[in-house]
């Protein structure tokens, strides 16, 4: 439990220069750059090194991000075996002693100019195209994913006289995060696939590596490097098991670098299966060829054993449940003696000394420093036709200098976190899904819009850390931890501004400086406008989401404690450009009325904003507030949202003190954004909710009747009501009510007054009790003194109790008793109707006003970033129209159709805007002069002139 909750917090100048092969954009390189380490990737098996094939491609954050303050010079993966013909073969994705590669982007028999042939880095561009590639993944599950494919089957790429093609394809991924205890990682996963066709024997999946710690050319060659194949460590009263690890540091400072520098970590956390017939080589009573048999688990082993180390995967499927080859060799060599042909570099990763041919498979270097180059291996293994192996390495980095004695130490710590991830299948705690974002362009206006799926999708880690008979069981983990969402703009699509933040109105405030996430209780919206943007000008946004989660901490003594963490999703960018409307545009509106009860609510119980005008329709809408409910000491409300079939589609109930006010954004239905305001009128002490009682009928003396204070508030409903006198008996005395909510047209039934009943009913009150009817007595306790209606009441007399020879209603006789003015009605016992009026194009003629922007044009203007991208633009244009462009000649220099939307856009994307080139129907650049336009639509047509100036 303590390991695993602390990962949920605490979740040139060189000497030589290898020569890099890759030229062209099909050769692509991408950075890992999330957390404190930035590492270039590659689609071509090489990472580690620059973009520019000269200088290392692995910062740490600690020692700088200098040209020589780079932890690895140069690494890729090496894949060797004896094919069918019983020759040796190796492809490698980076060479030490020159750079080499012979792997190519893209599947095999793809042209490396393939447009899926490139690395896929979340957020943008995700996901793969899984038409073409269906071995990719569609939804990320790090902070920061990578993927890309690429093979060795063509031979172009191999070095001459000396190797040909394996026929292989690797699956590269890449998982960073930014939680504490992995914020000093980046996990590389190579998965290989044989699309030769046949067998392949005896195979070996290496890590070839040059790891230079700053400057290691001549004199500056300091480096040390060792191995941990097993072994066991106690740091802080913590068992810690470290296996599969090679480390990197050196004994003295770096030149120029800002600290001590770090000690780097590779460790195999994933090696290609160690599976042997009829062996149980990992001691689980299952045999070896049973360990991926997912029908031998159904019949002969009992369920709760399906997964024994409770990560949510069955152990049929999960890696860190079969036995592995592990660390099998690792070699060291130098950059005048390196293995430089396939069966040189095969027997070094068979774990054999490629000179003399003896098998030394492990080397070491503790006490010798210099210019570090090594393989790590795993070995060897059978790879039929089509099947797969994977190789996983974690890297890291660790300050140790100062802090442990020595730096195994320190690699071991977080090498601890690192394999426990992987071995739980990458599931840690993560932020919600990032919400789909619409823009929806207008004039000098642009609205976005999203849904709310975030809001309703649980946490996945629950699965693990939920489980009461798990291990890592944590009682304080919520299912549900969505909190809120963040809406941010750009004008670069680089550098985001945040505009707001809308967070559950809920028992949870926060407010985290270092990374501007806060919660305010403001309640959710789902719909943002921004307003400060010009028209033709490209604006950037996106839209995250975040959560609020706690898990337990252990103090000294090992007593839990409750730690809150909040996780925010990564900015998925999109671009809008506001523009004015359409010439014919007609606007789209609403109309709000009551159907029954207060319609007052119609203006302040219901928030409309027209979201997406060309999308609405003319189906209405039902608000329906119910009626109050008591609950916890305070009252509670109700709101329904219905179609215009009375279907329902989303409701809300609310338990809140007086004097708040908050709304509830049940979404963007058809183009409409519909939230419902609800609120509790914190009304003062003394102070009647009743304005009056009038005696509409009668002969009662309108001035005994006096509202009075003292009613019970959270049960005000602020309604007039209607009160008709009869008698409880026919033919007796006229003594009791009928009282009628004027708005609603409810009968408010006679309750006896106890508090769960007080937001719906009346009654007759006196000293001592509450009754149906009239009681005129010389008895204090007993004589009626007021009568209660739904949260207040009002006196029968000025003084005391009624007495005998009091005045007495008649038959019929009917009082109003109206609520006071000064306070909103509650927001209950109504239903609204909600009437949209749709947005329109219309047909018939129309003035134009079509006007050319800029006018003159001139190359320097603002929309124009370039001076080889002209952009001027014809504004006020009607839906659909055709501009012509003609000389002063009378000549036709340019024809352009217009429509509001753009191809495969959002309806209205365009509007009445229409950008122009600069170019003829020729596609040369028109000259300076006075041009003339003229715009032919259905519904009227404009002539116009405008000047160019180059």
């Amino acid at each position: 439990m303590k390991h695993w909750s602390l990962l949920i917090l605490v979740t040139c100048l060189w000497a030589r220069q290898a020569t890099n092969q890759c030229s062209g954009r099909e050769f692509q390189n991408a950075r890992h750059d999330i957390n404190n380490l930035t590492l270039v990737i590659s689609n071509f098996g090489t990472f580690g090194q620059s973009e520019s094939g000269n200088s290392g491609g692995l910062w740490w954050q600690f020692s700088g991000y200098g040209l020589t303050n780079t932890y690895i010079y140069g690494a890729g993966v090496w894949f060797g075996t004896i094919d069918s013909t019983a020759d040796t073969l190796v492809t490698i994705g980076y060479g030490p002693s020159g750079g080499q590669f012979e792997f190519s982007p893209g599947l095999g028999g793809w042209s490396v100019t393939d447009p899926d042939a490139i690395i896929y880095l979340y957020p943008n561009p995700w996901p793969p195209n899984q038409a073409r590639l269906p071995m990719a993944p569609l939804e990320p599950i790090s902070r920061q994913d990578s993927w890309c494919v690429y093979n060795d089957c063509d031979s172009l790429y191999h070095m001459a006289e000396d190797t040909r093609p394996i026929g292989i394809e690797i699956y590269q991924t890449g998982y960073a995060w930014d939680f504490p205890v992995l914020e000093d990682a980046v996990f590389l996963v190579f998965q290989v696939k044989n699309v030769s066709g046949n067998n392949l024997y005896d195979c070996y999946f290496s890590i070839g590596m040059d790891s230079d710690i700053g400057n290691e050319a001549g004199y500056f060659a300091n480096d040390l490097c060792d191995y941990i194949l097993d072994q066991t460590y106690v740091i802080a009263g913590d068992t810690i098991h470290v296996d599969d690890l090679v480390y990197q540091w050196q004994q003295v400072p770096e030149g120029g670098w800002p600290e001590f520098p770090g000690v780097i970590g590779f460790d195999l956390v994933q090696t290609p299966f160690d599976l042997e017939w009829g062996q149980d080589k990992d001691g689980d009573e299952i045999p070896d060829q049973r360990e991926r048999d997912s029908v031998y688990y159904r019949h002969s082993v009992p369920q709760n054993q399906w997964d024994v180390d409770h990560d949510g995967v069955p152990d049929w499927r999960d890696a860190s449940e079969n036995p592995q080859l592990g660390l099998t060799s690792f070699k060291l060599f130098t950059l005048d003696l390196e293995p430089s042909r396939d069966n040189q570099r095969y027997m070094t990763m068979a774990g054999h000394n490629f000179v003399t041919g003896q098998y030394e498979p492990f080397d070491s270097a503790l006490t010798n420093p210099g210019d570090r180059r090594f393989l790590m291996s795993s070995g060897p293994f059978d790879l039929g036709p089509d099947s797969t192996a994977t190789l996983v390495l974690g890297i890291m980095l660790a300050e140790w200098f100062g802090v442990y004695q020595t730096p195994d130490t320190a690699i071991a710590i977080i090498d601890y976190y690192c394999q426990l991830t992987a071995d739980m299948n990458w599931l840690l705690p993560g932020p919600p899904p990032a919400p789909s974002l619409t823009c929806v362009p207008g004039d000098a206006r642009i609205t976005l819009i999203w849904q709310s799926a975030p809001e309703t999708t649980p946490d996945p880690f629950f699965d693990i850390v939920g489980d009461s008979g798990s291990t890592y069981f944590d009682p304080f983990y919520r299912q549900y931890d969505f909190e809120g969402y963040g809406v941010w703009k750009s004008l670069d699509g680089e550098t985001y501004e945040l505009l707001t933040r809308y967070d559950l109105h809920n028992d949870i405030m926060f407010e985290d400086t270092a990374t501007d996430i806060y919660a305010t209780n403001s309640g959710l919206r789902h719909y943002f406008i921004d307003e400060d943007v010009r028209n033709g000008f490209t604006y950037h946004y996106a839209l995250t989401s975040y959560d609020c989660n706690y898990h337990a901490g252990q103090d000294s003594l090992g007593n839990q404690y409750v730690v809150p963490f909040w996780l925010e999703s990564e900015k998925v960018s999109v671009s809008a450009i506001a523009r004015r409307d359409p010439a014919n545009y007609q606007p789209g509106c609403y109309h709000v009325e009551a159907v029954y009860g207060n319609p007052v609510l119609a203006d302040s119980g219901v928030d409309l904003v027209i979201t997406h005008p060309l999308q609405m329709t003319e189906d209405p809408y039902y608000l329906v507030f119910g009626p109050i409910e008591y609950a916890n000491s305070e009252a509670c409300y109700t709101a329904s949202l219905l179609d215009h079939l009375g279907d329902l589609i989303d409701s809300v109930r609310v338990v809140f003190l007086r004097g708040e006010r908050i709304f509830r954004d049940f979404g963007t239905r058809n183009g409409l954004n519909i939230s419902v305001l609800l609120w509790r009128e914190d009304i003062p002490t003394g102070v009647s909710i009743f304005e009056d009682v009038m005696v509409e009928s009668g002969t009662y003396p309108e001035s005994l009747l006096v509202p009075s204070s003292g009613g019970t508030n959270w049960a005000y409903r602020g309604n007039d009501f209607r009160v008709y006198w009869r008698a409880l008996n026919a033919g007796g005395p006229v003594n009791t009510v009928t009282v009628v909510d004027v708005y609603s047209g409810d009968t408010i039934p006679f309750k006896p007054g106890t508090t769960d009943t007080l937001a719906d009913g009346w009654c007759f009150e006196s000293v001592s009790q509450t009754t149906d009817t009239l009681v005129y007595s010389n008895w204090v306790a007993i004589a009626t003194r007021y009568m209660y209606i739904c949260g207040g009441k009002f006196r029968l007399k000025p003084a005391g109790g009624l007495v005998p020879g009091d005045p007495v209603p008649s038959e019929n006789d009917v009082w109003l008793v109206r609520a006071c003015a000064d306070y909103l009605p509650a927001p209950a016992n109504t239903r609204l109707k909600i009437t949209p009026t749709p947005a329109q194009l219309t047909t018939g003629e129309v003035s134009l006003n079509v006007k050319v922007c800029p006018n003159p044009y001139v190359v320097t203007n603002e929309w124009q970033r370039h001076m080889f991208k002209r952009r001027l633009r014809f504004i006020n244009l009607p839906s659909q129209c055709t501009i012509r462009v003609f000389n002063i000649n009378g000549e036709l220099v340019k024809l352009i159709e217009h429509h509001h939307t753009s191809e495969g856009g959002l309806e209205g994307d365009l509007g009445g805007d229409e950008w122009w080139d600069g170019l003829n129907l020729f596609r040369q650049l028109v000259a300076s002069g006075v041009y003339v336009f003229h715009v032919q639509s259905e519904v009227g047509e404009q002539v116009g002139k405008f000047v160019v100036v180059h």
